[in-house]
This record gives C-alpha cells, structure tokens and sequence, in this order.
C-alpha cells in the first residue's frame, strides 16, 4: 500500500487534467489530418491519418494509447510518415506545427476552477508542478492565462531538455527543482504515459483522471 500521508509533491499534467483537450486541440488535430492528406493529394487519407494517432472520427473516440494523446509532435510526424511514405508533403513538419500553433493561441480552458484547486493543495502544504509533452511555451500560456503562477513551483514542456513522457526527465526534473524525493512525489494525469512516467521516476503514486468525455484513457492509482 503507498502511505499518502508521505507524499509532498504533486506534478501535474496539462491537457486533459488541467486543462480541456477536446475543445482545443480537437479542431487542431482534424485540420492538421486535412492539410497534410490535401498536400499528399489524397484527401481522402484524413480519416486514415487520424485512425493511424488514436483518433477515430466517427466516434469521436481515442485508443488508450493514442499518439495525440501520448506523443510529440515529433512522434505525429512520424507517425503519418508511414501512412503517406513518398507521398508525403515535403513540408510536412512545418505544416502540422503550423497549425498547432494556431490552435495554441486559443485561450485554454480550466476543467474545473483551477487556480482555486491548486492554492487549496498549495495552503495545505503540497508543492505543486505541470509537466507535458506539449512545448514550454504552451504550459506557459496556460500558467499565464489563468494566474497559476503563484501556484506551481514548477512548470516545463517536453521541450525543455528534460526529454519527453513517458521518460523520467521531467519528474525528476521537479524533484531536482523542488527538494523533494522522488518516492514523496505524486502524479496526475490522463494518460497511462504519465502513470508510466511515474514509474520511471520513482515516484510514491499515480492517480488518472478523465475529463474529456471522448477518451478512454484514464488509468488508475498505482
């Protein structure tokens, strides 16, 4: 049994625990599917390209271990690389970031009131922190946005050095910045990717959460 009563720190992840997912990157994700098919001259390939990340359109449904859930950007080109091979656009990666950045221009919208959630868990003693696979700039919005920086000790993206999920760098990262040991850490996401994180980490627990009625991702405490 892991004894709670240890644990001192508390990582979170962004979309999808504290932030909506759906609304945001939804609309981002079919547009990139649809420009990338389009300049593939296959249209009709959109479909395939989201089923290929973990998407399925027409049920508007995840796989549990969804690469637009789980993975980088890096790890989406990839991915559709092998659907389109030497169809592929030439600007494929600039394309899909493109868009993405598009999308992260949108305000980003907290699950619940999260800066209140977060300063109760901060008054009661926890040092909290985000950790995501998507960039430092985009956490940094969300921190911006909704006023979480006296709030999280802590905040960095896949592109910060640390390497991204499910690999340790950015749990021990925060323990690094914090003070806090690993086994005294607890993680919070939506995806098995940050439970495997934890993992990797060493940390005391891992608790899923699921706030996006079109995944089926959510894991439970380990």
């Amino acid at each position: 049994m892991v004894d709670l009563s240890a644990i001192r720190g508390i990582l979170f992840d962004k979309d999808g625990t504290l932030i909506e997912m759906d609304s945001m990157w939804l609309p981002a994700w079919e547009g990139a599917a649809h420009q990338v098919a389009t300049g593939a001259g296959q249209p009709g390939l959109a479909d395939a390209l989201l089923r290929k990340v973990g998407y399925h359109r027409a049920t508007a449904t995840f796989d549990p271990n969804a690469t637009l859930l789980t993975g980088t950007v890096h790890d989406i080109v990839d991915t559709w690389e092998t659907v389109l091979d030497d169809r592929a656009p030439a600007d494929l990666e600039p394309m899909i970031l493109k868009v993405f950045s598009e999308a992260s221009t949108r305000d980003p919208v907290p699950v619940t009131d999260v800066r209140a959630l977060l300063r109760s868990l901060r008054t009661r003693g926890y040092i909290l922190g985000a950790a995501t696979n998507d960039s430092t700039r985009k956490v940094q919005r969300m921190v911006d946005h909704l006023g979480l920086a006296d709030e999280l000790a802590f905040h960095c993206g896949a592109d910060a050095g640390h390497g991204g999920k499910p690999g340790p760098g950015m749990g021990l990262a925060f323990c690094e910045e914090t003070g806090i040991p690993p086994e005294r850490v607890l993680m919070v996401g939506d995806s098995i990717i940050d439970a495997l994180m934890s993992r990797a980490a060493g940390f005391g627990a891992a608790v899923g959460v699921n706030n996006n009625v079109t995944t089926d991702s959510a894991y439970a405490t380990s």
